[in-house]
């Protein structure tokens, strides 16, 4: 993957993958042919070195469209379906359901 890139993601269920993470600047990351449901489960809930959600986004100008992302609980009880550690996320189009935590972000400096 590369900066610039844009990933489509395919309608489906996913069930119990592992976290990603996105290192990359201006992504743009699509649900296509429908809403792809993204739900977490025992891999991320039970992973003590990560431990923070669906998406992790480090990357800078990353946009996030027509996805749903369910479920996501760590050990430290704030499992996000998207962990912002990157500046400027563009959020559209997606859902969030019973995550502990929706969008997870934290201050950036600069």
């Amino acid at each position: 993957m590369q900066n610039g890139d844009t990933i489509l993601i395919d309608f489906a269920t996913y069930l119990n993958d592992p976290q990603v993470k996105w290192d990359k600047n201006n992504l743009l990351i699509k649900g296509v042919g429908g809403r792809p449901r993204l739900e977490a489960g025992s891999i991320i809930a039970n992973d003590a070195s990560n431990g923070k959600g669906i998406f992790v986004i480090s990357g800078a100008n990353v946009r996030v469209e027509n996805i749903e992302f369910a479920n996501a609980a760590v050990i430290d009880r704030n499992g996000a379906g998207i962990r912002q550690e990157g500046a400027n996320l563009y959020i559209h189009k997606c859902k969030f359901i019973g995550n502990e935590m929706g969008i997870l972000c934290g201050n950036i400096a600069n």
